[in-house]
């Protein structure tokens, strides 16, 4: 039985993710690359994504997706696991992975912000 995501104090606290998802303990590479991923979407955004979760401000939800999605796609997390690192469920992750994509493709600001933290995380992930 895993407890309520709501009982982590911080979020991205690898002790607490591991003990949270019953599995083996992550490597210190793949936590690394979440904290690069969570600073990149920072510098670009401003926002902090896995700061204050409960907040629905457009800004920070899109902050949210971005982390999401990023994390999705430069580590191997389950869903689950990505949505216990901001306190959220894995349905919150595959609508957020939905909204990139599709908001990608209307809305040129967002592309460009996606493209930009995209050239960061290369950068600062080889």
């Amino acid at each position: 039985m895993i407890p309520p995501a709501r009982h982590l104090r911080n979020p991205i606290d690898t002790f607490l993710f591991n003990l949270y998802t019953n599995r083996k303990p992550r490597t210190r590479f793949t936590m690394q690359r979440v904290e690069r991923i969570r600073m990149a979407i920072r510098e670009v955004t401003g926002i902090d994504p896995a700061e204050d979760t409960s907040e629905r401000f457009q800004d920070q939800v899109k902050a949210r997706q971005y982390f999401m999605y990023f994390v999705r796609k430069y580590t191997k997390l389950s869903l689950r696991e990505t949505g216990l690192l901001i306190n959220k469920n894995h349905a919150t992750v595959i609508w957020a992975l939905e909204c990139v994509k599709k908001f990608q493709d209307i809305e040129p600001e967002y592309a460009d912000i996606t493209a930009n933290i995209d050239k960061r995380l290369k950068r600062l992930l080889t």
